[in-house]
């Protein structure tokens, strides 16, 4: 939809708008003439018409399967977007808030601008025409062309079978059907008011050859109805080529007479006729058809009629017009009365009541011939009616097709075509291009939603079903939750390798975080392990932090933004374990005594003074026992660490329990190996100084021959 706004400060500008057509644009244009009035704005559109035909999902009408129409919708006034404050979709509960029209009045002054002209043929094809004064739309032209066509002529929307309306047109012809002397001319071949799913663009195009002349216009158009006269009766009793007809012989009754040699006049059938859901032409029934052989027509006779194949009266207007009235009342239950009027030698009525399983058709006049041709037309003399609507649902959906929240409705006419501003490919050439709510953390995805073409409403068991759904596609913004570990014991590093991808980890607006890295993952022996979640509370696991901090965030970043402006992120805190030094001696023999541990521990310094898993570990105590032991043994015998008799070997050994089984001294890092685990976060390890007897003094005696006395050495 184009939309152009007129704004003027301080001034209240009034706009006449006058309709015209441009190519297959209806185009609103006019003067301005303006008063002093604060700021006033208002938005025209362009509408564009659309000739499509698409299979709607309408089960049945009169029993068989339905086609709706895509059709352009008419501009039918201005749409004041900028005086009255555009809603959003999900504020929108019918177009009338955005200036739709749902109702509309039409005579012969004005039918033309918003009725659809179609027609198949090869030339001199169905228009529009003013003949002293009076619109026709002259729907077989046989002025440079005789060859067989179709045309038709339909208000440009569909219009709602669920309100009443009515319809005034006229049958505009040359003649009824005259034969023997009298002419040389069938007047072929129907002519009548038509209901159809098919377009109002379509009506005399979508079923291709098989309309022309005994198809009536109707046949290639499924589950359709018309009403009128059939001048041509085709069956085997009145047509030796009736078995190459499909359906053979078009299914037409044995009521009408076509009009042969001599003073054989012939007659021709008005009633019913119907489609199935494959577009033939169902066999006539001329009861349940209302069929009735008739031979005059607003009091004029087979007859009184001329030779001529195209209008004769004054002007070139036709010789033969018969009005028709047409009304139709909506019967509440799912049915709807069609009543057509017309006088042939007096007032015939026709009544029709349909079963409804869909809540809007295209309707109009149609005529068309194959072999017997005259000029037949129509002028429209009244139309008013309710347009057709139908019901739109508005689902509001994340990448994962989640509603973001509840659906909305709307009523739009039918044939309207809806996008959403910055988030629909033909948003800029819609009926109507609606903005979206915006969802916290979301952001809308350009193209991601399907433009529709509103369809009317199914009625199923009584109950009115929505006939068209809008997608609003979202998509949750980038956001980040890195999983890392960090050391809280200085100078030692992470025991464990976080998962790369899970140091990097990111999803979308209000999705689950998961990991790849599990509780199974972080144990690592001789250090404990918490986890600061993005909350920043700490948690023993990261299930548990996962349990309280389960989505990601709702940081509104854009759509295909890759950088978080607030990162959630997860910390695994690693602790080593503290690590006890207990002091002792051994002996050779590998007996311990811990007795003394505490006069070894004041004798010594540790580096570092608490020593913990993942730190290398040096003694003061050590270094000087395993490089001068004679000089320490007597500070530890004066302290009765070590006892009489006993000295220092110059050897420590590593017990990582206490006992006798004992390995040389860690000379790197600290692992959970070299201790024993004494509770969570503590560990033990023992230093033992290794102990000997000293050496015995055994006396020696020495005897020298000569000499008195002795002498011990």
């Amino acid at each position: 939809m184009k939309r152009g706004t007129l704004k003027r400060a301080g001034a209240d500008y009034k706009k006449r708008f006058v309709l015209r057509k441009v190519k297959k644009r209806w185009v609103v244009t006019g003067l301005i003439f303006a008063t002093i009035v604060p700021g006033l704005s208002f938005a025209e559109k362009n509408v564009a018409a659309d000739d499509s035909l698409v299979t709607s999902n309408f089960p049945i009408l009169y029993d068989n399967a339905l086609t709706t129409p895509q059709t352009g919708k008419p501009a039918l006034g201005i749409v004041p977007f900028a005086a009255v404050t555009t809603p959003t979709i999900d504020n929108v509960t019918d177009t009338i808030q955005v200036g739709e029209i749902h109702s509309a009045t039409y005579d012969n002054s004005n039918y033309q601008s918003a009725f659809t002209v179609s027609s198949t043929g090869t030339a001199d094809l169905a228009h529009n025409q003013t003949i002293n004064g009076t619109n026709y739309t002259i729907l077989t032209p046989t002025q440079n062309d005789i060859n067989k066509k179709t045309g038709a002529v339909a208000f440009n929307q569909q219009i709602d079978m669920t309100k009443d309306w009515t319809f005034n047109f006229t049958l505009d012809l040359v003649r009824l059907n005259s034969g023997g002397l009298a002419s040389g001319y069938g007047v072929g071949d129907f002519i009548g008011l038509v209901l159809s799913p098919t377009a109002p663009t379509q009506l005399a195009t979508a079923g291709g050859t098989k309309q022309f002349g005994g198809g009536l216009g109707l046949n290639g158009l499924p589950n359709s109805l018309n009403w009128g006269i059939d001048f041509y009766n085709n069956s085997s009793s009145q047509d030796s080529n009736s078995g190459n007809y499909t359906p053979v012989g078009f299914g037409d009754s044995s009521l009408g007479v076509n009009p042969g040699a001599l003073y054989k006049m012939g007659n021709q059938v008005m009633g019913w006729r119907s489609t199935g859901a494959n577009g033939l032409l169902n066999t006539a029934n001329s009861t349940t058809d209302q069929q009735q052989a008739i031979s005059t027509l607003n009091g004029v006779t087979t007859s009184s009629g001329k030779d001529a194949n195209k209008w004769g009266g004054s002007g070139g207007a036709p010789d033969l017009t018969a009005p028709v009235e047409v009304n139709y009342v909506y019967n509440d239950d799912n049915t709807g009365t069609i009543t057509v009027k017309v006088t042939t030698s007096s007032l015939q009525i026709f009544t029709r009541t349909i079963n409804l399983t869909n809540t809007s058709m295209s309707v109009g006049v149609m005529a068309g011939y194959n072999l017997a041709y005259t000029q037949m037309g129509t002028h429209i003399t009244n139309f008013t009616l309710e347009l057709g609507t139908g019901t739109t649902i508005v689902n509001y959906l994340d990448q994962n097709d989640k509603q973001l929240r509840p659906a909305t409705k709307f009523v739009a006419n039918t044939t309207d075509t809806i996008g959403i501003t910055g988030g629909s490919a033909n948003a800029g050439t819609d009926t109507y291009a609606f903005t979206a709510p915006s969802f916290q953390g979301y952001s809308l995805v350009p193209s991601g939603t399907t433009d529709i073409t509103v369809g009317s409403d199914t009625i199923n068991n009584g109950t009115t079903v929505p006939g068209n759904t809008l997608n609003i596609q979202h998509q949750g913004d980038y956001q980040s939750a890195p999983l890392t570990a960090v050391s809280k014991t200085p100078g030692v590093p992470v025991p464990i390798s976080i998962d790369g991808a899970d140091m990097t980890n990111s999803g979308a607006t209000n999705q689950p975080i998961t990991f790849k890295t599990t509780d199974k993952d972080l144990p690592a022996p001789g250090y404990t392990y918490t986890v600061t979640g993005p909350d920043n509370q700490s948690y023993d696991t990261l299930a548990n932090a996962l349990a309280a901090n389960p989505n990601y965030n709702d940081d509104a970043n854009g759509y295909g933004v890759t950088k978080d402006a607030t990162a959630q992120p997860f910390v695994v805190s690693y602790t080593a374990d503290n690590v006890a030094i207990n002091y002792g001696i051994v002996t050779t023999a590998g007996n311990v005594d811990t007795t003394h541990a505490s006069e070894l521990k004041s004798s010594d310094s540790l580096t570092p003074s608490q020593p913990t898993i993942g730190q290398a570990v040096t003694s003061s105590l050590v270094t000087d026992v395993t490089t001068t032991p004679d000089a320490e043994t007597p500070k530890l015998q004066a302290s009765s660490v070590i006892p009489d008799g006993y000295h220092l070997t110059g050897k420590v050994y590593w017990s990582k329990d206490g006992s006798a089984t004992t390995t040389p001294l860690p000379t790197g890092a600290l692992s959970a190996n070299d201790v024993s685990s004494e509770s969570k976060g503590k560990d033990k390890a023992t230093l033992l100084f290794e102990i000997a007897k000293d050496y015995a003094k055994t006396p020696i005696t020495l005897t020298q021959t000569g000499l008195t006395g002795e002498r011990e050495l």
